[in-house]
């Protein structure tokens, strides 16, 4: 698959993180609105619609700070890796949660240039590869245990 794939995931990735923001504010408003509502008719109990609310915003808070930011990162940094930029200049502050290098490598290998040959590179060889690149940013911290075989 060509790079432009992989930009447009990205793009695709900010935008549906933007939603799910947009929606949790409807559902928090929805929940709060209930809420004083049952104050307002003096319920000392919490409404089934209040509950619902805040049950959905917690899980689509979750979806969005979980799954979708984990994926956002790790298409940044396969997205960086391809186009030949150093880590550092990728994430420039450590986070404290190392990305999910499984996916990187997923990402590398399915959108990265095929070889002359017409093949992918393998995955052992994109680990190795990403391995020597990691090592290369000299980063504070050793290399993540993914790539312990390195």
């Amino acid at each position: 698959m060509s790079l432009s794939y992989l930009k447009i995931k990205i793009k695709s990735l900010a935008a549906e993180a933007s939603i799910i923001r947009h929606e949790e504010r409807k559902v928090l408003k929805s929940g709060r609105w209930h809420r004083r509502r049952d104050v307002e008719d003096q319920l000392n109990t919490a409404s089934s619609e209040q509950e619902s609310a805040y049950s959905t915003y917690r899980g689509l808070h979750q979806h969005r700070t979980v799954e979708v930011r984990h994926e956002a990162r790790a298409a940044l940094i396969a997205y960086g890796y391809i186009r030949g930029k150093t880590f550092t200049s990728i994430e420039q502050t450590i986070k404290h949660e190392a990305p999910q290098w499984h996916r990187v490598v997923e990402l590398i290998q399915k959108y990265s240039p095929r070889l002359d040959d017409g093949h992918r590179i393998s995955k052992e060889d994109t680990k190795r590869v990403l391995a020597r690149w990691l090592a290369e940013a000299n980063l504070p911290e050793p290399l993540p245990p993914f790539f312990s075989k390195f």
